[in-house]
């Protein structure tokens, strides 16, 4: 018999899981629980049909490579190992976030957090400490947006960034350890963000930073250039290599009109608290600003 779970939202976009595995359907279902949250902005497909994935186990759990993936009828992957199949699913369901992302949506490998209504993003490569610090600042009391992919809507100003509510990466052994309070002895787990704190609705960005964890570094944020600014966020665009120069331009605006900084740090309620003074800081700003105007 084929349960299936579902529906759930992949930024605007509506999918369900379908197999006749139930332990599976169980364990997906527990981590994708945020994306069963309607995201409230953009346009909603409620007449479309969702996407079907369909995994299924094609041999013994002994076998190295006992399950495969369809997506409506289209194979994704037709060997994953037991261990991969669930972080395979949540990559297969961030790509469709990538291919529904068009200008003037700038999908960027960021983290994205809401402090009283104003985004920041954490923008930096893989193992760089932004997920730990995403997850961090969630159970200080941030609002989640996400940790993997921010969708950055340039059609206004300041630009917003939307959610893809998307499970948090957590690396283990770790400081989000006693957080999760998760047995097991798997070296990264798929957490969902509510069990941290809050999720975000769409907020305006206030900042772009660039976080490196580094053992002694007191998470001051330095200012960036608007060039080095641009550097290091074109490096982290999915999209730049399909859409090239119109991406590229819309980039070089936000880093125009946006602050940006870099900010090496170890301790992470030293990190919180820099960056709820930088938001602070910024907003009280922007507001003398417009008072002026």
């Amino acid at each position: 018999m084929t349960g299936r779970i579902g529906p759930f939202w992949a930024a605007q976009r509506r999918f369900v899981i379908e197999s006749d595995d139930t332990e599976i359907l169980v364990e997906l279902d527990q981590r994708l629980v945020d994306l069963g949250n309607h995201p409230s902005s953009g346009t909603s497909e409620p007449t479309a049909a969702p996407i079907v994935f369909r995994l299924e186990r094609t041999g013994p759990r002994w076998m190295s490579h006992p399950w495969a993936l369809w997506r409506d009828g289209e194979p994704c992957e037709l060997t994953l190992t037991h261990d991969y199949v669930v972080p395979y699913v949540l990559w297969e369901v961030t790509r469709l976030v990538l291919e529904s992302a068009t200008v003037p949506i700038v999908p960027m490998h960021a983290a994205g957090l809401v402090r009283d209504g104003h985004a920041i993003a954490l923008i930096g490569p893989s193992h760089s400490g932004k997920s730990t610090l995403a997850g961090w600042l969630a159970k200080s009391g941030w609002g989640f947006l996400t940790d993997e992919v921010s969708l950055l809507d340039t059609s206004q100003w300041p630009p917003v960034v939307h959610p893809f509510w998307r499970p948090i990466g957590v690396r283990r052994p770790g400081p989000l350890d006693a957080v999760i309070d998760e047995a097991g002895a798997a070296a990264e787990i798929l957490v969902p963000a509510s069990r941290l704190g809050p999720l975000a609705d769409p907020a305006p960005l206030a900042a772009l930073v660039c976080p490196t964890y580094t053992p002694g570094a007191d998470g001051s944020p330095e200012p960036m250039s608007a060039a080095a600014a641009l550097t290091s966020i074109a490096d982290q665009i999915p999209s730049l290599g399909r859409e090239g120069s119109e991406v590229f331009r819309v980039l070089a605006g936000v880093v125009d009109t946006t602050a940006a900084f870099r900010m090496e740090f170890d301790d992470l309620d030293v990190a919180t608290e820099q960056l709820a003074s930088l938001v602070d800081d910024l907003v009280a700003d922007t507001a003398m600003v417009e008072q002026g105007a």
